[in-house]
């Protein structure tokens, strides 16, 4: 009978440190409770999509007070259109 060891390497683990508002981090930390994810899972997800990918893990929408106004405009039309006749000669 031969006798083999077995090594087994753990990788090396960094630490991270961010700041961050209390309530964002609050609010967060629920949010991510709900969805049984770690603050760590969630970086550590995030971070291995960066990697792999070479791209955020969301597209960042940056809206100016017009936009968000057009927006609440365009909503509010469409939970309650108008009628509206056009004949086919007018388009």
């Amino acid at each position: 009978m031969v006798m083999t060891d077995v090594i087994t390497r753990a990788a090396a683990m960094a630490t991270i440190n961010i700041r961050i508002d209390d309530e964002l981090k609050a609010r967060a930390y629920r949010e991510l409770e709900k969805l049984g994810v770690t603050p760590s899972e969630l970086m550590r997800q995030a971070l291995q999509y960066v990697a792999e990918r070479g791209q955020l893990p969301f597209r960042p929408v940056l809206l100016t007070e017009e936009d968000e106004a057009l927006i609440a405009t365009v909503r509010e039309r469409l939970a309650d259109p108008q009628r509206v006749k056009v004949a086919l000669d007018d388009l």
